[in-house]
């Protein structure tokens, strides 16, 4: 689960929409439209691209197997920070780990990884239980620092819907833009981060 996407990088991907696309702000209306196209923009960017954008909270779940040790890749990308693991029980009663009873790791590539070891006693996870990890990803803190062909990208993708009429497809231009950061990690989350 990601955090809300910090309204400034939306206000910003938008203005840059408006730019492309040579167009005014069209009062009131016209500026939540445009926002709503962006914000749209910054989700395809980053359900294609698989990387947030902006860098903000994340919390998710994690099977903890039994403590079994497995090595666990978190969704959000680039990962910046691992900064917490709670065990919640089957019944919906949470605890905080002890720092002995779990491990984090950020790769080189960005990936987040954890895994969940020595669960005993009050730590024990219940056959419905599981662990909440907290943690930051994105590949920037504020838009302006996205890359630029991403952010073009999302621009002529806002602009796109702002103008578009019916079925009309998106720019084939956009996802010529977006491809060179796109990550697909499924392999990569079975294996675990390198030793």
């Amino acid at each position: 689960m990601a955090g809300e996407m910090p309204a400034a990088a939306v206000t910003a991907a938008a203005a840059e929409a408006r730019a492309l696309a040579r167009a005014g702000d069209g009062g009131a209306d016209g500026a939540a439209g445009w926002a709503r196209a962006a914000a749209t923009a910054i989700e395809a960017a980053e359900a294609f691209t698989g990387l947030r954008l902006i860098e903000r909270d994340a919390v998710e779940r994690v099977v903890a197997a039994g403590g079994s040790g497995a090595w666990r890749m978190l969704a959000g990308q680039p990962a910046t920070a691992i900064t917490a693991a709670r065990l919640v029980a089957a019944d919906g009663t949470g605890t905080d780990l002890a720092p002995a009873a779990w491990a984090a790791d950020l790769d080189a590539d960005g990936r987040g990884w954890v895994r969940v070891t020595g669960l005993v006693g009050a730590d024990r996870v219940g056959a419905a239980g599981y662990v909440v990890i907290r943690y930051r990803a994105g590949l920037a803190a504020e838009w302006a620092s996205v890359p630029a062909p991403i952010r073009h990208g999302v621009a002529a993708l806002a602009a796109h819907l702002m103008g578009a009429r019916g079925d009309d497809p998106p720019p084939a231009a956009v996802a010529a833009l977006w491809r060179p950061f796109r990550r697909l990690g499924l392999a990569d989350a079975c294996r675990g981060p390198r030793t």
